[in-house]
Parts: structure tokens; sequence; C-alpha cells
């Protein structure tokens, strides 16, 4: 079986198993039942920031549709399955992976990057700089919703700095940036995705292309053991460095 007729068979299960799975996740919800989350509660939000080139989705045949991401996804949903297929047969790539934790009703913030000056010169002569971020940065504020699920304000926002075509940073970089907004509802193990097309200008050093960018939010509320295992990690050294000073 050729790797195209897979990459299609794995996506047709995307559109045609998530209703399925979604009436046996909520069989399962019957069976078990779970205490709802409360005011004190700890949350830990998994954020997945991935990729697809559009153009090689479109060579096999395939294209994602929006309409199987106007709902939550359920536990059991073949998406993640299917995107790490087509990561490992370079269709696609991880742009950030965040896992950020919580209070409930207390505001939340991540930046993975970096910043870099800029001057200012104001109308009176004097200077003045602003530094400007880049990379990965999160923002959000979970809360309980009425029917028990977890109320998410979000913004995100994602910026690569971009060189010129001869590989070189400008004195002032340019920034490629993406921003997401929503307050949504994510139930317990369920999975809220946003999909949309853009363009990028560089895809691992090579030159821009089409894609989709998937923003897969999950968000889970810990246990006391849980966290107490969080509170009690302790890192492991991995090698010696020794820092030399700069030249």
């Amino acid at each position: 079986m050729s790797g195209s007729r897979v990459l299609g068979e794995w996506f047709l299960l995307v559109a045609v198993a998530a209703p399925l799975a979604a009436v046996g996740a909520a069989a399962q919800a019957a069976e078990t039942t779970t205490a709802p989350p409360t005011s004190g509660d700890q949350v830990l939000v998994d954020f997945q920031v991935i990729d697809v080139d559009r153009a090689a989705l479109r060579k096999a045949g395939m294209e994602f549709d929006a309409k199987a991401f106007e709902t939550p996804l359920p536990a059991d949903s073949v998406l993640p399955r299917l995107l790490e297929l087509l990561i490992t047969q370079k269709v696609a790539k991880t742009v950030a992976s965040p896992n950020i934790c919580a209070a409930m009703g207390r505001p939340a913030h991540f930046h993975s990057g970096g910043e870099f000056p800029i001057r200012i010169v104001q109308e009176d002569g004097k200077e003045t700089v602003e530094h400007k971020r880049y990379g990965t940065e999160v923002d959000f504020t979970p809360t309980l919703a009425d029917d028990g699920k977890l109320h998410l304000n979000l913004k995100l926002r994602i910026s690569n700095v971009i060189a010129d075509q001869t590989g070189q940073v400008a004195a002032i970089p340019k920034l490629e940036a993406f921003d997401l907004s929503s307050a949504f509802a994510v139930g317990e193990n369920e999975t809220r995705v946003f999909a949309g097309p853009m363009q990028i200008k560089q895809w691992d050093g090579d030159s821009g292309r089409e894609v989709t960018r998937l923003v897969l939010v999950k968000a889970t509320r810990l246990t006391e053991a849980e966290l107490s295992a969080m509170r009690t990690a302790r890192p492991r050294v991995a090698g010696k460095y020794d820092a030399q000073p700069a030249k």
C-alpha cells in the first residue's frame, strides 16, 4: 500500500470516526462519573501548534475540512495520531508545544523565545529603547463554566525573526507573526482545535510555502497526588558546562 493511500485513509478516519468516537465517549461518560472541578483546582493546559504542508496534502488528494473542528474532539480521536504520521513523513512539523500549569481563576503567562532592542527617537530628540519580543507567547485564564467544563480565555502569539534572501537579519529585524484570540469551553480529556491557512516565509531553512496551521488545546484538572509529584520533582543534571567569557 502506497504512502499516499495510507495518508488518505487516515484522513478519512478523522471525518468519519470523529462522530462515532463522540458516541463512544458519551457512553463511557455515562458509566464513569467524575467530580466536577472546583475554583481551587490546578489546571494543566497542553498546547500544540502544527503546520501542515497544503501542497503535499493536495498531491495525496487530501484537504482539511474546517467543519470537523467545530466541536471539541473526544479523547479517542485519531487526529493526534494522524498528525504524528504526517510529521514523520515531513509533511507537517511542530511549531510549538508548551505545557502550562495554572490555578483556576488566575491568569497565566508563558514566553519562550527572546527579545531585541529598538531605539526610538522622540520629538524632543530624546532616545528611548523598546524591547520587542519574539517566539511563543501564551496568555490564558482558566475558569469554571456553569456546565462544569473548563472555560479558557486564550491569547496565543507566535512570531519568528525573518532573514533576507542572503540569510542576513536587518538591524531592525522583521517578524512573521501569528495571533490567535478566543474564549471557549472544553471538557475533561477533550481537545479543541483551531485551523486555518496561512503563508510562511521559511520552512526548516527552505523557501516559504502555504500551510494549514493547527492549534490543539487540551485542558486537564490535576489531582492532589499529581500536584505533589510536580512539587517534589528534582531536575537531573545531564552534564557539566563550563561557561566561556564573551570575546
